[in-house]
């Protein structure tokens, strides 16, 4: 595989993360919509419950769809880096490894979903605290 066909599956890779990060803030910005119409009214605990059963089991689906989309580009930059020739003397595949620098996990790739589906939780807890 050339550097160009492994650039090529990384940038559909990319594509991949940011279609299912649109949909992630898509759902959740309607459910949140919802929630606010839902909220305070007394014959609408079921609903409040549904959405953020909803809301927790898309931010949790979304967080496996990009863990595995950042676990390809990783797989990807590594596999150049194991068949670049040794000459090459170009940019890698990734301007900033997937992984690099202390931070990574506070990526919207990584993050988001998982701080919607904690959300969530303490949305549902304190309705029912609330109640």
């Amino acid at each position: 595989m050339t550097e160009g066909a492994v650039f090529d599956r990384i940038k559909y890779e990319n594509e991949l993360l940011k279609q299912r990060l649109t949909w992630l803030g898509m759902f959740q910005g309607l459910l949140l919509a919802a929630l606010a119409f839902a909220w305070g009214k007394p014959s609408a605990t079921a609903i409040v419950c549904a959405i953020c059963v909803l809301g927790t089991m898309i931010a949790l689906s979304t967080s496996v769809a990009t863990f595995r989309a950042n676990k390809s580009i990783s797989l990807l930059s590594a596999y150049w880096d194991s068949i670049k020739p040794k000459e090459y003397s170009g940019v890698g595949v990734e301007g900033v490894g997937s992984r690099s620098g202390y931070f990574w996990w506070l990526m919207p790739g990584y993050a988001l979903p998982w701080l919607f589906f904690f959300a969530w939780l303490a949305i549902g807890f304190i309705h029912a605290q609330s109640r």
